[in-house]
């Protein structure tokens, strides 16, 4: 069962769900509370700024609300470390992103999420992982994503740093624009962030 082959009342219901697992996977470590609720509205702005229907919309948000489920499969203790990663460590927190594919796959009702969450450390320059996709390898809604994803990462604290502010944050993504992150949806991030600043000028960093 697919996004499209629904009712209002199971879309609904998915959300739900959706959310409630977002949830209990940022519970998991103590600096990604509300992470992934944040990279799903932020990736819906972006994809209205780009002109994205509303069920495609929807799709993405409730992909974003799931794309770091795989890392229930990831020891806490990694999760949490407070320091520098070893190359060991790095290569198994890298891993997350397979088990977030191979979790949603497994579920019905979200495996056409699968490909979205599994890809969305990916860039487009082939240097990402977990497969090196390159350029138009990686659809529309996951580049989207990692946008999203990145940016949210970035300004919030984690257990090896502070968060950092946003105009920092922005003029060290935009160094990756073409290679990272694709152009348009950085614009898209650039343009959803503005707005927002105009209407809470009290935002921190904006």
């Amino acid at each position: 069962m697919t996004g499209g082959d629904v009712t209002k009342a199971e879309q609904d219901r998915l959300d739900a769900m959706a959310a409630a697992l977002a949830r209990v996977v940022d519970a998991a470590c103590s600096f990604t509370h509300g992470h992934s609720e944040r990279v799903a509205g932020l990736a819906a702005e972006m994809a209205a700024e780009l002109g994205l229907d509303p069920s495609t919309r929807r799709r993405l948000a409730r992909g974003a609300l799931l794309h770091d489920i795989g890392k229930l499969a990831i020891a806490p203790a990694l999760l949490e470390k407070p320091g520098r990663l070893t190359e060991a460590e790095y290569a198994a927190m890298k891993t997350h992103a397979l088990h977030s594919e191979n979790i949603l796959r497994s579920m019905a009702v979200f495996a056409d999420l699968a490909p979205m969450a599994g890809a969305h450390h990916e860039r487009l320059d082939g240097r990402g992982y977990p497969r090196g996709l390159v350029g138009e390898e990686i659809g529309l809604e996951t580049r989207i994503l990692s946008v999203a994803d990145v940016f949210d990462a970035l300004t919030s604290t984690r257990p090896y740093r502070p968060a950092m502010p946003v105009a920092e944050v922005l003029t060290l993504m935009a160094r990756e624009i073409g290679t990272a992150f694709d152009p348009a949806c950085f614009a898209a991030l650039e343009a959803v962030l503005g707005r927002r600043a105009s209407f809470r000028p009290d935002l921190p960093g904006l």
